[in-house]
């Protein structure tokens, strides 16, 4: 096997949150802080709203089936629980986003969170509606090896820099 035909590893792996101490051989940069919406069916007592304050979902349980108990979702879901008792069940299948809408426009009483940008299939019983005074948050961010020679972070790095606008 000579130099040439053993293939380099990725530049990045991913966006994600990053939390905690990191590893020394990883840097991260703030990429998006993405704010979170409620998902609910039209019958819902909070569908009829332009938007919905923190304070209306305080004592409130939000459906959020498959996050994973240590993953960086659940790690963002408790600090809102923490702030503003929003409960997280994440019990039920995930098969995919047309069945977890399909599950939300089914009921009167279930709400979920989703990110802004997240792509929703749209159906004409279900209503997104942003969450206000406070904005939560998911804190997108750029994970990266530190010692990386690829010329394709830099100009990431810079780009994503210019247009990072804290919360």
């Amino acid at each position: 096997m000579t130099a040439a035909s053993v293939r380099r590893p990725p530049s990045w792996e991913c966006f994600g949150r990053a939390t905690g101490p990191l590893h020394e051989a990883i840097e991260h940069t703030p990429a998006h802080p993405e704010p979170l919406h409620i998902l609910v069916s039209r019958r819902h007592r909070l569908a009829d709203r332009c938007r919905v304050q923190m304070s209306d979902l305080a004592g409130a349980t939000a459906w959020m089936p498959g996050n994973a108990r240590d993953s960086e979702w659940a790690g963002s879901y408790g600090f809102l629980n923490a702030g503003f008792a929003v409960d997280i069940d994440t019990s039920g299948p995930t098969f995919g986003m047309e069945h977890f809408v399909e599950r939300i426009s089914g009921s009167s009483d279930l709400r979920s969170f989703v990110d802004e940008k997240t792509r929703i299939p749209w159906h004409s019983d279900v209503a997104q509606i942003p969450i206000t005074e406070p904005t939560p948050v998911f804190p997108w961010s750029l994970p990266r090896r530190s010692q990386n020679g690829h010329p394709a972070p830099p100009p990431l790095i810079t780009h994503i820099k210019s247009r990072h606008r804290p919360p």
